[in-house]
């Protein structure tokens, strides 16, 4: 298959199946995956969800559904930074 003309859901990799294409950027997210030879759809489908999931595309869909003002951003990453600290505490007691 042709990297030019390859479908967006289509992932580059290389011989050791290792991703090719890295994008650093935060704003755009590309879910690749690659057909395996002799993989089902099923199981093809089953990657790229996962794939999507731990590029956390639908959490970014989520918070950018609506504006969110600087202040109540600022206030939300706070929260979310105490809870972790909170979290780490009591994993590691």
């Amino acid at each position: 298959m042709d990297t030019d003309t390859a479908p967006a859901f289509v992932k580059t990799l290389d011989a050791n199946q290792q991703d090719v294409t890295q994008d650093d950027s935060s704003r755009s997210v590309n879910v690749r995956v690659a057909v395996r030879q002799g993989e089902s759809v099923d199981q093809m489908l089953r990657r790229f969800n996962y794939e999507v999931m731990k590029a956390k595309v639908i959490d970014q869909v989520k918070y950018n559904q609506y504006f969110e003002k600087p202040s109540k951003r600022r206030q939300r990453e706070e929260k979310e930074r105490i809870q972790q600290i909170k979290s780490y505490e009591r994993q590691s007691s």
